[in-house]
């Protein structure tokens, strides 16, 4: 199993919480705001060994309640991790 996120302490404590499962644990760390560094790093995920079958991605950047009080800037923002971010990791990445 891995598990990717843009804080690499927080990726330790999942996978630490994740100990007892028997599961080999590899734990990957890429913003997902940022498509560019998430491109490269999941391509490096699907150019090793052992690339990953099943892919659930869960990044979210959630926007406030009403969404006219929400500033373009953040809603830029959610769009790139909600959306664009989705895309990049459901795209098998070409090989290079």
């Amino acid at each position: 199993m891995t598990l990717v996120a843009r804080s690499a302490e927080r990726l330790g404590e999942l996978a630490r919480s994740l100990d007892d499962t028997g599961a080999e644990i590899n734990t990957v760390e890429a913003d997902a705001s940022s498509p560019e560094d998430l491109r490269a790093r999941i391509t490096e995920l699907y150019d090793d060994e052992g690339a990953p079958g099943v892919v659930i991605y869960n990044a979210v950047l959630g926007s406030p309640d009403q969404l006219l009080s929400s500033t373009v800037t953040h809603l830029q923002e959610a769009y790139a991790v909600d959306v664009i971010g989705a895309i990049v990791v459901a795209r098998k990445p070409p090989r290079q």
